[in-house]
């Protein structure tokens, strides 16, 4: 039984116990004002969300053009799996959510004009990280140009790129190809050539790198004789060209071409025509699977490679990336510049910019440390700084240091 004494204002409960009412109300009160507080602070932090909250928020999207198939599928399958670790590392970091949207290119033009455009004009993105080989397949460029969706390629040398003055919207994180062209040309006047005899495809990135690469090894050394051959787009037959070779003597060859494996095809027609001379490419030769199409018969090429193999930033993300896909994944050639590429990129959505000319502008003003190189930023030609490089060599179908 419970008795109520309102004048005294205590409750009297049958178990005895004395709640005084002027308490009571205190309590309520206090409560009263809590909730009330609660609600404000919901309604203020819905308002102004912290910068790491993404919820309800419209997400960017960013398309990924990439070779997941053809001659450039080592190298995309690598810079899908650079951005999907920058990506990893910035999704706390972001106040607004990232839809990528990814596109094989099939390595060649029409599947690089098909995968632009359909970022673009059904996807809608507002970036676009790629293409794969963007100097090679360059149809692409003005889709994106016009619908001003700012593109940064992680293979492409703008030393390539035709007209790269009409493309305010393209950036690349490709390395400057001249200190690849001189760290070459130095390579092959220390081994003493005396003749060099530079063989490539059509290829628009070939046919650059070749002509900077001849004029290279004129400046290290007016006397060395060259001489010079142009192969179709995919040869694989090089016999008449072996022939001619033979018959020239030199002392190195130096050859690249658009499906990297060709040089695989190269080096054992030579070897069955018994051709001796050292043979010389770019850094597109450090490819896995090529070892394992033509196992042995890569054995003694030499080639250019970035040095940031001791970069300690570059330790760093080669343990995430083991973490992430295991010790026996192949990074490719151009993993590091995707890596670049995305983190540039992200770090413009980061500052604030939404649409593709924002975007284009922020990219202008970047400055922060990169992966095997001292800075991010780009110059004049939307191109990164220079990086230097050493020399690698195969040797018992491994790819190892020559120095």
């Amino acid at each position: 039984m419970t008795n109520y004494d309102i004048k005294n204002s205590f409750v009297q409960v049958s178990s005895g116990t004395m709640l005084d009412m002027n308490k009571c109300n205190y309590r309520s009160a206090v409560i009263a004002s809590s909730i009330v507080l609660f609600v404000i602070l919901i309604a203020v932090l819905s308002k102004h969300p912290s910068s790491g909250s993404s919820r309800g928020k419209e997400p960017i999207r960013i398309g990924l053009a990439i070779g997941l198939t053809g001659y450039a599928a080592n190298w995309g399958s690598g810079e899908q799996k650079a951005v999907e670790l920058a990506l990893d590392e910035y999704s706390a970091k972001l106040d607004v959510p990232i839809k990528l949207v990814v596109e094989d290119t099939k390595s060649d033009g029409i599947g690089t004009v098909n995968a632009i455009q359909k970022l673009v004009e059904v996807d809608h993105v507002q970036a676009i990280i790629g293409p794969t080989w963007g100097d090679s397949f360059q149809g692409g460029l003005p889709i994106a140009e016009k619908a001003k969706v700012a593109m940064i390629s992680p293979s492409a040398a703008m030393e390539a790129i035709e007209n790269r003055g009409s493309f305010g919207y393209f950036f690349s994180t490709w390395w400057p190809q001249q200190q690849e062209v001189s760290a070459l040309a130095s390579r092959i006047t220390k081994d003493h050539a005396k003749t060099v005899y530079i063989i490539h495809d059509q290829d628009s990135f070939n046919l650059k790198f070749s002509d900077m690469f001849q004029d290279a090894i004129a400046s290290a050394d007016p006397g060395i004789r060259i001489q010079r051959v142009t192969a179709p787009i995919s040869a694989n037959d090089f016999r008449t060209y072996v022939t001619k070779i033979k018959d020239a003597k030199p002392d190195a060859i130096f050859a690249l071409f658009q499906d990297t494996g060709s040089v695989g095809s190269l080096m054992k027609q030579l070897k069955e025509q018994g051709v001796v001379a050292k043979v010389y490419s770019s850094t597109s030769a450090q490819n896995e699977g090529n070892l394992k199409k033509f196992p042995g018969y890569f054995d003694g090429l030499r080639y250019s490679y970035p040095s940031y193999e001791d970069d300690s930033r570059y330790a760093a993300l080669k343990r995430k990336f083991i973490e992430k896909y295991g010790s026996g994944a192949d990074e490719g050639p151009a993993f590091v510049n995707a890596y670049n590429a995305s983190v540039v990129l992200l770090e413009s959505i980061k500052a604030g910019a939404r649409t593709g000319e924002e975007i284009r502008k922020a990219l202008g003003k970047i400055r922060m440390p990169g992966v095997g190189v001292e800075e991010l930023s780009f110059d004049m030609n939307n191109q990164i700084g220079n990086v230097t490089y050493l020399i690698k060599t195969v040797k018992g179908n491994s790819f190892v240091r020559l120095d």
